[in-house]
């Protein structure tokens, strides 16, 4: 019988933070990561910028950026816990001896650590991988969970496969940790590593938790869109030095920023992503094509560190200087939404914690840019002490009581059908439906087709380990994607990066945030927990989802 204090799921930032959280406080502590430990996590490829009260940058106005960026349905105690937080957590981390540079008007960056550009965290994840590993903590890779373990509202441990074995197995503690990071990879325009599959949402639901705000997906405005060239993000402070224009050469964003107030491309990746993404994307509903012009930054500029992380994009043999215009438009980049916490990072089942992406509360409709790594690091601080102050309270469970197995979901074969054709459909329906602009009849055909593939998910073809894996992840896939489905319906406004066509205000009624969760086998909504009586999506006859 394998047995921990704490173990932690996903081996991004707020995995290790965590891990490295609880073993401090003398916890055994074990990372379980579907990769190398590192090598999926968003934490490595994201800009390595915080954004949180330092300086010129009050908390007073730090936590009124992010609640007005919130549209007013944030959890307030979270941002007030994370202001007060943020600063004391990333000086903590200098002290544990990580690269963090404090920048004036409340940013700071742990950039400098990292190799190159196209990965401005990964020096960051390096850093605290190591250090875990000098700690102690017990890596354990290409573990694909597929449960949490609860009895009497407490979790007790795992079920998971090894896809590279394909051996099922069980591993027991007294705290969990979820930091499995957000669900970029339903969507086909993404900035997400692959792995990025829902895994954490989908273990939620199945473990009776709701989720908060799942209708919120931050949509980063600019991506590249040129056959040849990644789906990346290119950071909005480009369009102070490079116009952004239809194939016109109309600089319909310039016009707009005017009206919002802002002057710099800067403030807009801060404070205005959610207006951008859709004045863009309406764009391109209209038939237009979007352009970012490199071609105006001068040759010798494109050295400097983000324009060296564009250059990166660029296939061998280009040049941004001399290529011309790309093409842009939005692409998935964060969830506002996840589970519900409080503020000491525990969830409603005993013993079991939330940090980073998977978690939701602090953002409300919409993220201020920056503070998802200071959400990150602070929420990840207090899971691991979390943790690991309850594993030592906690007597443990009579495991051999409790060793049933569950039947699984998924049936493997030789002859089935491809992993990958599956996850390629949800992505281009939820891409299709669920993007920057979205309508009551596209939200409603995500809910009856996917409802459909989960009720009877075919046999799936599993030839090679890599197969296996595809095969494990699309339960998170389904389950993410009906969450933000039934979410996105039961909203009828429009409100942050939730814009629905066909409900184009923001409502006063709905201030409010809502949750999902899957109740008698279906997907129930609510607004507010404190409602009476959750409000059903339309509920339909056919067998239960789970």
């Amino acid at each position: 019988m394998v047995n921990f204090d704490v173990l932690v799921i996903g081996s991004g930032g707020a995995g290790l933070i965590a891990a490295l959280s609880a073993i401090k406080e003398g916890s055994t502590v074990a990372v379980l990561s579907k990769t190398p430990v590192g090598t999926a996590s968003s934490t490595a490829y994201s800009s390595g910028f915080f954004t949180l009260p330092y300086q010129d940058l009050s908390f007073q106005r730090y936590f009124d950026n992010t609640i007005s960026v919130g549209r007013g349905i944030n959890r307030k105690d979270l941002v007030e816990t994370l202001g007060k937080e943020a600063c004391l957590s990333l000086k903590e981390l200098q002290s544990w001896g990580v690269t963090v540079r404090f920048l004036k008007d409340g940013h700071a960056t742990v950039r400098d650590s990292s190799p190159i550009p196209i990965v401005s965290g990964g020096g960051f994840i390096s850093e605290l991988k190591t250090l875990a590993s000098n700690k102690g903590v017990r890596f354990i890779e290409n573990i694909c969970v597929t449960d949490i373990l609860v009895s009497n509202k407490r979790v007790y441990g795992v079920e998971y496969c090894d896809w590279m074995k394909g051996t099922f197995g069980r591993i027991f503690c007294n705290s969990l940790i979820l930091a499995t990071g957000g669900a970029g990879q339903i969507f086909k325009r993404t900035d997400n590593p692959s792995r990025i599959t829902g895994d954490g949402y989908a273990l939620a639901l199945k473990g009776g938790l709701s989720l908060v705000d799942m209708e919120f997906i931050q949509f980063y405005p600019v991506g590249f869109d040129e056959p040849r060239f990644p789906c990346w993000m290119i950071r909005l402070p480009i369009i102070d030095i490079a116009r952004i224009t239809d194939e016109k050469g109309e600089e319909f964003l310039k016009a707009k920023m005017q009206e919002w107030s802002i002057d710099s491309g800067q403030d807009i990746s801060l404070y205005a992503r959610d207006r951008t993404a859709r004045l863009i994307q309406e764009k391109i509903a209209q038939g237009h094509e979007i352009l970012l012009h490199l071609e105006d930054i001068e040759k010798e500029k494109w050295e400097e560190w983000d324009l060296r992380k564009i250059t990166s994009c660029f296939p061998r043999g280009l040049n941004p200087w001399n290529y011309g215009p790309v093409h842009v438009s939005p692409l998935e980049h964060y969830f506002s939404g996840g589970i519900m916490i409080d503020k000491g990072a525990a969830t409603s089942i005993e013993g079991l914690y939330a940090c980073g992406e998977v978690t939701g509360g602090v953002d409300g409709a919409s993220r201020v840019g920056g503070n998802a790594l200071s959400n990150m690091v602070s929420f990840a601080m207090k899971a691991g002490k979390g943790a690991a102050s309850l594993a030592y309270r906690v007597s443990p469970k009579p495991y051999r009581l409790l060793e049933e197995k569950k039947a699984k979901k998924i049936s493997l074969s030789d002859r089935g059908i491809e992993p990958c054709m599956i996850r390629e459909k949800i992505k281009a329906l939820d891409q299709e439906c669920l993007g920057p602009l979205r309508n009551e009849k596209g939200i409603r055909k995500v809910i009856s087709e996917l409802e459909d593939i989960y009720r009877d998910i075919p046999d799936l073809k599993v030839e090679k380990p890599q197969d296996l894996l595809g095969a494990l992840e699309i339960e998170g896939l389904l389950l993410s994607s009906l969450a933000v489905a039934y979410s996105a319906c039961s909203r009828k406004e429009s409100r942050g990066v939730h814009y629905r066509i066909d409900f184009p205000l923001e409502m006063q009624d709905f201030e409010r945030s809502q949750f999902v969760k899957i109740q008698n086998g279906q997907f129930v909504t609510g607004f507010d927990q404190t409602d009476k009586e959750p409000i059903f999506v339309e509920k339909n006859q056919r067998s239960d989802l789970v």
